[in-house]
């Protein structure tokens, strides 16, 4: 990793975080392409992909909870971290940022419920 006036350089294959690390920030694609892995007994499974203007991390903002998943770079990256006091300053200043925020964090939500529930009519077929 390489540090930058706008972020951290990645390579490769490279982890920006690992699912159960202790998290303080959340992060914003500006180059590159990234995956998510939930990581099981099975190894790890690809639930998506980062791309540009994409953000991640955003719940240890609030809960300060360990990672879900782990990102890892697909190609050259580079990802800006941003603090919580960096965020809620940015927040108080462009009610825009929060806003889009909470749209992005209920999109997920939705998508997440929507797949409970194919699992779940999945698991009864069978």
């Amino acid at each position: 990793m390489s540090e930058g006036v706008l972020g951290k350089a990645y390579e490769v294959g490279q982890y920006v975080v690992r699912q159960g690390d202790t998290g303080d920030c959340m992060y914003v694609v500006q180059m590159g392409q990234l995956e998510v892995l939930k990581e099981g007994q099975d190894g790890a499974v690809r639930i998506g992909i980062l791309d540009v203007g994409d953000f991640f991390g955003e719940m240890s903002l609030f809960a300060g909870e360990k990672r879900s998943a782990s990102v890892r770079s697909l190609d050259n990256a580079r990802v800006r971290a941003i603090t919580k006091d960096s965020f809620m300053r940015c927040a108080m200043e462009d009610s825009n940022l929060a806003l889009a925020l909470v749209k992005m964090m209920s999109q997920r939500i939705r998508l997440l419920a929507e797949e409970v529930v194919r699992l779940k009519a999945k698991a009864g077929a069978e």
